[in-house]
């Protein structure tokens, strides 16, 4: 998968799922896409925050694409959290998260929204075996799409691909199969939390908005909470 900053629970219920997970990050960078991007709510009400980058584009990879007025942004966005999630009930624990991540010393998107990720594995105790394309997988750059999942699963000894529900008209599962790896997807069921000044429950927030509302025992649990087909 694509590596996403601060992602929502249902990038979560992939890890948990898997036994091994590859961070996507050699592959294009999707301008306008989530990769540097997501959703905390703003008085209840969803609000997109983005991380500057450099002008990334489809010619770029995902891990060659630097942040850029990073400080600035730094400084507004924990400013926005506080305001925006001060009274929440894991507030210190979401703070925490959200400063060590901006303070990891990333210097492009992908190697932020990698820490992001780590961070909040580490924090809810989600384990898997992590690896990045680019370093473990290089010699299949250039493969087309599906042959390049399956090449990456054997080198793995991996017999089960997993992709988010979204991919599914992406692949087809007797691709797959007729190189001997079983195609699966995950679909998240977003349980409700209690979020902060918010009315009625918004589901797909970052897992910012998660971790300053519940713990980090009760995040694992929303985690796990997914179904594969």
């Amino acid at each position: 998968m694509q590596p996403y900053a601060f992602p929502y629970v249902g990038y979560f219920n992939l890890i948990h799922a898997s036994t091994h997970f590859v961070f996507y990050d050699d592959v294009s960078y999707i301008k306008q896409g989530w990769i540097n991007r997501n959703q905390i709510l703003v008085g209840g009400v969803p609000h997109v925050f983005t991380l500057p980058v450099t002008d990334g584009s489809y010619q770029h990879a995902i891990r060659d694409v630097a942040l850029t007025k990073f400080e600035h942004f730094q400084k507004k966005f924990l400013r926005t959290l506080r305001q925006t999630y001060g009274g929440a009930m894991y507030f210190d624990q979401g703070m925490t998260f959200v400063s060590a991540v901006l303070t990891s010393g990333a210097e492009t998107i992908s190697e932020l929204a990698q820490a992001s990720i780590s961070e909040a594995t580490a924090l809810m105790d989600l384990q898997s075996r992590v690896y990045k394309s680019s370093e473990s997988f290089a010699d299949s750059l250039g493969m087309n799409r599906t042959d390049r999942l399956i090449s990456i699963a054997n080198a793995l000894d991996c017999q089960t691909y997993i992709n988010p529900l979204g991919g599914a008209h992406l692949y087809q599962k007797s691709e797959f199969l007729e190189q001997g790896i079983e195609l699966r997807f995950t679909e998240p069921q977003f349980n409700a939390y209690q979020q902060y000044k918010a009315p009625d429950f918004v589901p797909a927030m970052s897992i910012i908005d998660v971790l300053m509302n519940v713990s980090a025992d009760e995040a694992r649990s929303l985690c796990q909470q997914h179904t594969v087909y």
